[in-house]
């Protein structure tokens, strides 16, 4: 059986999911904040990902967690009631309070970003986003963004066997290999402007940068309400919001 989220085009995907962090930035403190877990956490571990989904998420919150109660419960000056004390270091409620509330809602955001990274290939979105008459530019700027880290990376690779084979030699200390960072980060950067460059020259003489009328796109029933639903969330946490700051 086909999980649920799997089954919405990716532009739902991403509506739904990226809605999720303006509503915990919004609703700002535990345990409002954690709210969007409730669409979050039953779709991630409904994905047929979970273990990737679960692993990224805690590869980029466990040291995030640790930087903040490095700050704020160790660096800031203790404010309210002593909770624990060991030694020098003591936690005041309101350090604690204010680390829980970061923390919550970057587990949030971070949560439902990863979730759509590992369950949405760059090049459905894409296409899904060009199909539905989304501006060439912007669909080109993502495109080369997306491919940034793996285009840098292989030609990282072809500077460097090219410089070995002129006996530039890379291995030594960090001294050493400091020295040999212009003969290669040169050539890196100017090859990937290039390439940019070229990429972008080839298409607009095949028309690939003019603007196209949008096609009829297939969509699985209730997916315009899936859209709408996230965005009177975000509505609504904005309402609630103002509500708290002026009312």
């Amino acid at each position: 059986m086909t999980p649920p989220l799997l089954t919405w085009s990716p532009w739902t995907r991403l509506c739904l999911l990226a809605g999720m962090v303006p509503v915990t930035f919004l609703l700002f403190d535990p345990p409002l904040s954690l709210l969007p877990l409730i669409v979050v956490v039953p779709l991630g571990t409904t994905s047929g990902a979970a273990v990737t989904w679960v692993g990224r998420t805690l590869a980029l919150l466990i040291p995030f967690g640790a930087l903040l109660a490095l700050m704020y419960l160790v660096a800031m000056p203790v404010s309210g009631e002593v909770l624990w004390a060991y030694g020098p270091v003591e936690v005041g409620r309101d350090n604690a309070f204010l680390a829980l509330s970061i923390f919550s809602r970057v587990g949030v955001m971070l949560g439902s970003l990863c979730l759509f990274a590992v369950s949405t290939p760059a090049s459905e979105l894409l296409t899904d986003l060009r199909r539905r008459g989304a501006s060439p530019f912007l669909v080109y700027v993502l495109a080369t963004t997306v491919n940034l880290v793996p285009l840098l990376k292989h030609r990282a690779s072809c500077v460097l066997d090219a410089q070995r084979a002129r006996g530039l030699d890379f291995d030594g200390g960090p001294m050493a290999r400091a020295r040999h960072l212009v003969p290669l980060v040169g050539p890196l950067l100017l090859g990937a402007l290039a390439d940019v460059e070229k990429r972008a020259m080839a298409l607009e003489l095949r028309g690939g940068l003019k603007r196209r009328r949008a096609e009829d796109v297939y969509e699985p029933p209730g997916e315009a309400l899936l859209r709408l639903a996230s965005a009177a969330l975000v509505v609504g946490a904005l309402g609630y919001r103002v509500w708290m700051l002026f009312g």
